[in-house]
């Protein structure tokens, strides 16, 4: 089994799909154990989705498997966002390749307008190239 499951102790909270949007290292490790601060996108069943920060432990030996696309599963306050944990994390989805994930985000900051159409086409070519 490629599941990794967390003990919670919210006992009240929704259980939601989540992805990974971003991931960086605190520097915290718990038993050889690096903990993770991640940014999700949290797609509740019958509410709005919202983005959320969270840190969590992630197993050493599958701490490389949690990039940005990562399926998780978290339990979360509804009368406060901000109250969040990570339930399970799924390793046995894989996510995008790099290149693939690396072009959807340009392409997202493109549609939002972060990037000019000139800065946007001169990266996915610097992007393509480094296949």
């Amino acid at each position: 089994e490629l599941i990794a499951t967390i003990t919670v102790a919210m006992q009240n909270g929704v259980t939601a799909e989540a992805k990974v949007v971003e991931i960086s290292d605190t520097g915290v490790s718990i038993n050889d154990n690096p903990q993770a601060r991640l940014m999700l996108e949290v797609r509740p069943a019958n509410s709005a989705v919202f983005m959320a920060e969270v840190k969590t432990i992630v197993p050493r030996m599958q701490a490389g498997q949690v990039v940005p696309g990562t399926r998780v599963q978290v339990i979360y306050d509804p009368t406060d966002l901000r109250r969040i944990q990570v339930k399970e994390i799924d390793f046995s989805a894989q996510p995008p390749s790099g290149v693939e994930a690396r072009l959807t985000e340009l392409n997202g900051l493109r549609e939002k307008g972060l990037v000019t159409a000139e800065e946007y086409q001169r990266k996915r070519e610097e992007i393509l190239k480094s296949l």
